[in-house]
């Protein structure tokens, strides 16, 4: 039997609706979901794959613009003409049926759409010719399917390598929480079958969803906000002779969401000290400017803990910076900065309030018995301790004593909370 080597993507999100402030700044991350694609169709032909696997939201919505659909067409006859098979399921953003646009899409002789909510079986040939791989697929039926398509699909048949190819949303994977349960299923749904492989799409985070299963999500192919920051790409996947599954990561995204936190504020007394503190962080370590991170960057910095500027970052003031800060970082290939203030409070010297006859007085007064004294610790203890399960009495104090680190802080800050 000759190997199965295929490559793995989903979730493209082709001509998704970006919310950025600058309309070229949206041009550009549209152009952005094009080139990631692009950059797949080159991995696919380099590598010489036998198949290109989507697993379904090839494009967001409905709706492609002419200039996406050309590029998408002009990209899946590339794939046509190097003779690699191109199978696309349908999910909940591209849903099948005959009133959905893929339906009308030309596509090339080798593309298979697969948008019914029976799985389909489709053999791809290797380059000698024979059977290599047989790819099983299902397609979302409609925006919102709640069918549990996995219980579907046909026990594997034959010594060719079995790839089961779904939009869904599996219990228990990593993210599983942020999606919707379109189409879900369990891993002993993916079991069943017997497959050497599940080429999966919908959550956006890429994992091996079990240490001990062959079900992957490569993750989106193109971060598009903030919560989908770092590297994206799709997953180049070998199979052979029964053989757990060889699978290697490859990037594909041209632009990377990147988040930093920035918390060491207290000596920062002016907003021309705040900007040096951020280029510092933002730009490249190396003497001559070089970065050596690929692509371009999208920039959110999250300020949070006491500051002497808390009563000078308002909206105009950020916006500045924000500004500031973008013109200084263009050179390194930094499209966008956005600053966020997260839990920025006033400097407080706590040592004027202990002993006070107020409420802040009295909680700085608790908060240092409970730390001094186990009992009265022990007192201001629940039953049921979030974040901990063993309930013996030294390792619950234990764990409530870390929990007092920073609520002094805290405490200060809420109570003697004002308007910027």
């Amino acid at each position: 039997m000759s190997m199965f080597k295929f490559l793995h993507i989903a979730d493209v999100h082709l001509d998704t609706t970006f919310l950025c402030r600058r309309p070229e700044l949206r041009d550009r991350l549209r152009e952005a979901l094009r080139r990631s694609f692009e950059a797949a169709v080159d991995c696919a032909i380099e590598e010489q794959v036998n198949a290109l696997l989507i697993a379904g939201d090839l494009f967001d919505n409905d709706r492609l613009s002419w200039r996406t659909e050309r590029s998408l067409v002009e990209q899946c006859r590339r794939l046509d003409a190097a003779g690699i098979t191109t199978i696309y399921v349908s999910g909940n953003h591209d849903p099948g049926g005959n009133r959905y646009r893929a339906v009308a899409i030309p596509w090339p002789g080798r593309f298979r759409y697969l948008g019914a909510g029976e799985p389909v079986i489709v053999d791809v040939a290797g380059r000698d010719g024979e059977l290599a791989g047989r790819v099983v697929g299902a397609g979302h039926a409609s925006a919102r399917e709640g069918t549990n398509l996995a219980a579907r699909f046909p026990r594997a048949d034959g010594p060719a390598p079995h790839v089961g190819l779904l939009h869904t949303m599996v219990s228990g994977a990593t993210g599983h929480d942020a999606h919707e349960r379109y189409a879900p299923c369990s891993l002993d749904d993916l079991r069943k079958p017997g497959y050497d492989y599940w080429a999966l799409g919908h959550i956006h985070v890429r994992q091996q969803v079990c240490d001990v299963s062959n079900a992957y999500y490569p993750g989106n192919i193109q971060g598009r906000h903030a919560r989908e920051s770092g590297t994206k790409g799709g997953l180049l996947v070998k199979l052979q002779d029964g053989l757990a599954p060889q699978v290697a990561f490859r990037r594909f995204a041209p632009v990377e969401w990147e988040n930093i936190r920035l918390d060491k504020l207290s000596d920062v007394s002016s907003l021309e000290g705040l900007v040096r503190i951020l280029r510092e962080a933002l730009e490249p370590e190396e003497p001559d400017g070089h970065d050596d991170r690929a692509g371009a960057r999208m920039l959110r910095v999250m300020l949070s803990g006491p500051s002497a500027l808390y009563n000078r970052l308002g909206r105009d003031a950020i916006a500045e910076l924000e500004e500031e800060l973008l013109s200084a970082l263009q050179r390194h290939e930094v499209l966008d900065v956005e600053i966020r203030l997260d839990a920025v409070t006033r400097p407080v010297d706590l040592s004027e309030f202990r002993g006070q006859p107020h409420l802040l007085g009295e909680v700085l007064s608790l908060l240092e018995a409970a730390e001094q004294d186990p009992e009265i610790l022990a007192g201001l203890v629940p039953d049921q301790l979030a974040g901990l399960q063993d309930s013996e009495d030294g390792v619950r104090l234990i764990y409530a004593r870390s929990l007092l680190d920073g609520l002094e802080r805290e405490a200060g800050s809420r109570l003697l909370k004002e308007k910027r």
